[in-house]
């Protein structure tokens, strides 16, 4: 789907596609979604617009057993307010050298999927003040490793300044900020902890970042992402 259309017209997509693809099957699907899939999911399964389960009776939709959220903001990520500077993610890739595809969803120019990802937006408001479906299984899987450390930021912002416009200092120096504070909390490096919690669900922190918990960075990597041996175990019967 496109990272920079809002969150909802990507759930609709997914909400058709569901119909489309399981159209007269009677079967059951588990749902693991990594980063803004899990709002993705969350929406289509909550929104009574929708009416996922009133229509999975109807046999129109199939039953839903597992819902796991990998690497979820659920309460936002504070990189979505920095979706407008266009040059962050190139710079992010020439400085690290480092996995910068997590960035994708957030600094895609300024669509409303950013929007939609700030803490505190109405999206996630809504969203969170929905009740969870109670009669599925839902997990929420969180990294805790940060792709950077806080001494690198600035020599970083110090390369982006030399990059842009003089009168996005302010900018620039709010986001040194945010990635500091990143850099020092519990999480992957663009999703906290405590944004990826949701109350009453089960979390589980594993050895990852955003991308590396899910997924391995080069085709001849033979190490395993620690979070796909937990999502196979959550789905065990």
């Amino acid at each position: 789907y496109p990272n920079d259309q809002s969150i909802k017209a990507s759930s609709t997509f997914f909400f058709n596609q569901m119909i489309s693809y399981f159209a007269g099957e009677k079967r059951a699907v588990s749902i693991v979604a990594h980063s803004m899939g899990g709002l993705i999911a969350r929406d289509m399964l909550t929104d009574p617009l929708f009416a996922y389960f009133q229509k999975s009776e109807q046999g129109r939709l199939p039953r839903i057993d597992h819902l796991i959220l990998v690497g979820t903001p659920n309460q936002g990520a504070p990189l979505a307010q920095f979706r407008f500077f266009t040059e962050i993610r190139d710079q992010f890739h020439n400085f690290f050298h480092k996995e910068t595809s997590w960035l994708n969803g957030l600094l895609d120019g300024t669509g409303e999927a950013g929007i939609d990802l700030l803490p505190g937006s109405r999206f996630l408001t809504e969203l969170n003040s929905r009740p969870l479906p109670s009669h599925i299984d839902i997990q929420v899987i969180a990294g805790r490793v940060s792709p950077w450390s806080a001494s690198e930021i600035p020599i970083f912002i110090q390369h982006l300044e030399q990059k842009l416009p003089r009168e996005t200092r302010p900018a620039t120096r709010t986001l040194e900020r945010t990635l500091v504070s990143m850099s020092r909390s519990i999480g992957d490096g663009l999703v906290s902890v405590a944004s990826a919690q949701l109350n009453g669900v089960p979390l589980t922190m594993v050895q990852g970042t955003h991308l590396t918990m899910i997924r391995n960075t080069s085709v001849s990597s033979q190490r395993i992402p620690p979070a796909v041996p937990l999502v196979i175990k959550m789905m065990s019967p």
